[in-house]
């Protein structure tokens, strides 16, 4: 027989007044009370004892409303707001890329601290060497910033993820599978320690920054040393089975095309990722490609394309036609309102954008493209930790809430 008691607590959690009070604040920012029962369809009373609770707690304080024109002859308090009390608690924020890594704090408001970075490689390394390695950077970290201790981890690591299960099935920056790096983390730090796919992290962190992307269907395309997508449906992450993000990068476009990393031929990836243009570019001058390339290669080689040398610029048209036919199965299949190009990739946004539009054009079933906003991103790094902190704060969140009477 199945037991759903523990789910069924869970979400009942998620729903309690405390909960739906600290969700609300999260997503909308200091809000006053009387908007926060109007908002949440709670009575007066509901929100003025869990936010009392709250408030007593120092999760919440309040915030005075300079906004609110002066009141003559009106007796009462002043109107303010109430938000997160910043010292209620602390949040990591771990990006795990190829072979390097970035950890940020952020306090209860979602504020980020600059990340500490290091050069880790973990090829080479079991499971068991791969979670020691990332907890053993983690306390590096944790004493650069000098955070005695964190009340939530959140990871984006490159890669397919089962967030249910906190492991990383499979990524291009491992050698091994099935690491539960949730688990080894979670014992080490003494949080809740949640990972999810670097993709769908760039996406959330891409939605903080433009509420646009949190509106309706975003598909956002992971561009750099892979290629991945995240979707969000009205702000939300979608995940599929177990959790588990989107594997956009690997599917095949052609079954005799390029190798990929993931051993098939004709992935998306193996035409546009960062180790595919710099392997045709090489191959395409009659130079050995020595992978995988750092980020003054791949500019190089962007401004070798874009100064005039046709070769290497035959390279960046063929990848953007491969584009073109992966958002064009995104319109087809979601008919998303927002497709955005992101990543470190889009550092060839100026040879990849005019030629993806040609041939979309092309491609895209008539009408479509009419509905669909196809833009190209600014890249920051830090908008993976922001998208991961999302995540973290949704934990620290939740036992926040949970904590009180």
């Amino acid at each position: 027989m199945v037991d759903f008691s523990s789910a069924y607590e869970e979400n009942s959690a998620r729903f309690r007044p405390e909960r739906l009070v600290l969700s609300h604040l999260r997503q909308l920012g200091a809000t006053a009370r009387a908007d926060l029962a109007r908002q949440l369809g709670l009575s007066p009373a509901t929100v003025s004892a869990a936010t009392a609770a709250l408030a007593a707690r120092g999760v919440l304080r309040e915030v005075a409303d300079d906004d609110t024109p002066p009141l003559r002859n009106i007796r009462g308090r002043p109107s303010v707001r109430l938000d997160f009390a910043p010292d209620a608690g602390t949040v990591a924020s771990l990006r795990v890329g190829y072979a390097r890594v970035e950890l940020a704090l952020a306090d209860a408001q979602g504020n980020l601290r600059a990340p500490v970075v290091e050069d880790l490689p973990l090829r080479r390394r079991n499971a068991d060497e791969v979670c020691a390695a990332l907890a053993a950077f983690i306390d590096r970290a944790l004493a650069q910033l000098q955070a005695p201790r964190i009340d939530a981890l959140a990871v984006a690591f490159q890669g397919f993820v089962d967030a249910e299960r906190g492991m990383v099935v499979w990524s291009p920056v491992l050698d091994c599978r099935d690491v539960a790096l949730a688990a080894a983390l979670r014992a080490h730090l003494g949080c809740p320690v949640a990972v999810e796919n670097d993709a769908g992290a760039l996406a959330l962190g891409l939605a903080q920054r433009d509420r646009r992307y949190a509106r309706g269907r975003t598909a956002a395309i992971l561009l750099g040393e892979g290629v991945g997508l995240g979707l969000l449906f009205d702000g939300k992450l979608y995940r599929g089975v177990r959790a588990g993000g989107s594997e956009y990068g690997h599917i095949r476009i052609g079954a005799h095309g390029p190798q990929c990393r993931c051993g098939a031929r004709g992935c998306i990836e193996a035409s546009i990722a960062d180790y595919a243009l710099y392997r045709d570019v090489r191959l395409a001058l009659g130079t050995a490609a020595t992978a995988p390339a750092d980020e003054s290669e791949m500019v190089a080689l962007v401004e070798m394309a874009a100064t005039g040398n046709a070769r290497a610029a035959a390279v960046f048209d063929g990848a953007a036609q491969v584009l073109a036919e992966g958002v064009s199965i995104l319109l087809q299949l979601l008919q998303p309102e927002n497709v955005v190009v992101a990543g470190p990739g889009v550092r060839a946004r100026a040879l990849l954008e005019p030629a993806l539009r040609r041939h979309l054009a092309q491609l895209a079933t008539p009408g479509i493209l009419e509905h669909t906003t196809v833009e190209f991103a600014d890249f920051d790094a830090a908008q993976f930790l922001e998208g991961a902190l999302r995540r973290g704060l949704e934990i620290l969140d939740d036992s926040l809430a949970a904590r009180s009477p």
